[in-house]
């Protein structure tokens, strides 16, 4: 009887909410524009869930809310378990499915811009307890950080998670550019870079240019690259050659696992 006791007593114990269920980090990739698993739709914008941590984060919305849900049902996702929602930057493309989340899961805690217009918290409904507003670096939540706001005309943040593999790096279309992106990464921890996810808006950069980025990511130790989103067809291609196994296809319904230790 005391074993089956002690049996239970477990059991809740790791069905507590934030309890890490694996030893894995799982990204999943609900919104792109780029597909990857049958029956779920692409359309331009982003957003990835991660799970396995010490909270449950949705980074980034997507632009179209049916969009969002469609690719949610296909996924058998379970958006009630997120603990946090984390916006990159206020572009329509990454929280345009917002209020479609909050109508399912409203008790979640909020990460926005300090630049991001009060009118935005209001407009959304967002209670003023829920919203936290970035503007330096910090922690987020057991080995999951923020670089803080960065960039000029368009400020935006990445998210950085320490696992046993290295940094990885989750970009939402790094407007300030990736390299600055990593740059900061490794000022403010000085693990290599395991991997590099997200948007990387390489649209407008030459051959040469998205070169001498590829030859950064290799100086940074870079191991893996899921270039995707706003990064461009061009950029893509050539990072997909020069990372040949280690390149990510991170279009809609792609799961990448990476150990936490």
């Amino acid at each position: 009887m005391k074993k089956l006791i002690l049996i239970i007593l477990l059991w809740l114990f790791m069905a507590l909410p934030g309890y890490p269920e694996s030893n894995e980090l799982t990204f999943t990739i609900l919104y792109n524009n780029y597909a990857h698993v049958p029956g779920t739709v692409s359309d331009w914008g982003f957003s990835c869930l991660v799970e396995g941590g010490e909270q449950t984060i949705l980074f980034d919305t997507g632009a179209k809310a049916d969009i969002l849900m469609q690719n949610v049902r296909k996924l058998n996702v379970d958006l009630s378990k997120v603990d946090i929602i984390v916006l990159s930057h206020n572009h329509a493309d990454h929280t345009g499915g917002l209020d479609s989340v909050l109508a399912i899961n409203p008790h979640l805690d909020i990460y926005i811009l300090q630049s991001f217009l009060k009118d935005f918290a209001r407009q959304h409904k967002l209670p003023d307890s829920s919203v936290q507003r970035i503007k330096e670096p910090r922690q987020i939540c057991a080995n999951v950080f923020t670089t803080g706001e960065m960039g000029s005309s368009i400020k935006e943040h990445s998210l950085l998670f320490h696992t046993g593999k290295g940094q990885v790096i989750l970009t939402g279309c790094s407007h300030q550019g990736i390299i600055k992106i990593v740059q900061k990464a490794q000022e403010l921890d000085p693990k290599p870079i395991y991997m590099v996810l997200g948007g990387m808006h390489l649209l407008q950069h030459s051959d040469s240019e998205i070169k001498e980025i590829i030859h950064k990511f290799n100086m940074a130790g870079v191991q893996k690259c899921g270039a995707t989103h706003c990064t461009g067809d061009r950029a893509m291609a050539l990072f997909s050659a020069a990372f040949n196994e280690n390149f990510i296809n991170a279009g809609t319904g792609a799961v990448i696992t990476i150990s936490k230790e």
